[in-house]
C-alpha cells in the first residue's frame, strides 16, 4: 500500500452578536435574545479520494459521517465536528431565543434559526440541509416543568416547502427510587434513502437501598417490530455497581 501525510490549515474569522432583552413578572422572567454570527473562512482544500459515477467529487470523511444540522452546531463556525472537512466561505448563522424562567425552579425555552452562505457548498450532502445558500430551518425547544421532569424536541424543517425533514422528541423522569427515559426519531432525510422511524424507552426502578432492576427497548416503527429488548438486574452501593442484563436483538430486513 501507499502511505501519505498532508497537512493543512484553516483560518476562520468573525464575529458574535446577541442582545438579551429581559422582561420580569411577578413569578417569572422572560429573555428574548436574537443572536446573530458572521464568519468567513478562505477556501478549503478538501482531501479528495475518487470521483461518484457523476463525475462529482468524493472527498475523504471519517469523523463526520454522522453529522446532523441542529440547534448543538447552528452557531458554530466550523459545523463539521472533526477534522476530515471543513466549512469555508462566508457564511451567516441568524436565530433568536425565548426562554421563561419561574421563581419556581421551572423553565421553558425555544429557539429557531437557520445559516445563510454566499454559494452552495458540494462539502455537505444534498440530505444535510446546508448544501445550499439558504439552510433549512432549525427548531429546538425544552422544558421543565417540574422537578424531575424534563422535555425535549428539536426539528429541521425544508427551506422552501418547511416540510420536517428530521424531528426528536424525548422526556426524561428521575425520582428517588428510578429513573426513566422516552426518545422518538423521525428521519426522512437520511443519506441511505431508507426512512427511519423509532422509539427508545428504557429505566431503571430499585426495589430496595441496593438491588433493582432495568429494561430497555428499540422500536422499528416503519417495520412495526422490536429491534431490540433488554431486561436486567442492577447491584449498586457507594463504590460499585453491577448489572446482570438479558437482551434479544431481532433483525429487521
Amino acid at each position: 500500500g501507499v502511505s501519505t501525510t498532508q497537512s493543512r490549515a484553516a483560518l476562520s474569522v468573525g464575529a458574535d452578536v446577541t442582545w438579551p432583552f429581559a422582561r420580569r413578572f411577578k413569578t417569572s422572567t422572560v429573555v428574548l435574545e436574537p443572536i446573530a454570527q458572521l464568519v468567513f473562512s478562505p477556501d478549503v482544500k478538501q482531501i479528495r479520494v475518487g470521483t461518484t459515477t457523476a463525475g462529482a467529487p468524493v472527498y475523504l470523511n471519517e469523523d463526520s459521517v454522522a453529522f446532523e444540522f441542529d440547534e448543538t452546531n447552528l452557531f458554530r463556525a466550523n459545523k463539521f465536528p472533526g477534522y476530515d472537512l471543513y466549512e469555508d466561505g462566508l457564511r451567516a448563522n441568524i436565530g433568536g431565543r425565548a426562554s421563561v424562567l419561574w421563581d419556581d425552579g421551572r423553565r421553558a425555552s425555544l429557539l429557531v434559526g437557520r445559516s445563510f452562505r454566499d454559494t452552495d457548498n458540494a462539502v455537505f450532502s444534498t440530505t444535510s440541509g446546508l448544501s445550499q445558500k439558504q439552510s433549512d430551518w432549525i427548531v429546538a425547544a425544552d422544558a421543565q416543568p417540574m422537578p424531575g421532569l424534563s422535555l425535549f424536541t428539536r426539528a429541521r424543517l425544508d427551506g422552501d416547502s418547511l416540510v420536517v425533514q428530521r424531528a426528536e422528541a424525548g422526556a426524561n423522569i428521575s425520582m428517588k427510587r428510578g429513573s426513566g427515559y422516552f426518545r422518538y426519531l423521525r428521519d426522512r432525510s437520511n443519506p441511505a434513502g431508507r426512512p427511519v422511524e423509532n422509539v427508545d424507552l428504557g429505566g431503571e426502578v430499585f426495589v430496595s437501598q441496593h438491588w433493582g432492576v432495568t429494561a430497555y427497548g428499540n422500536r422499528d416503527l416503519e417495520q412495526n417490530a422490536w429491534v431490540i429488548r433488554d431486561l436486567g438486574v442492577v447491584y449498586r452501593d457507594e463504590c460499585t455497581r453491577i448489572d446482570v442484563i438479558y437482551r434479544r436483538e431481532d433483525v429487521v430486513i
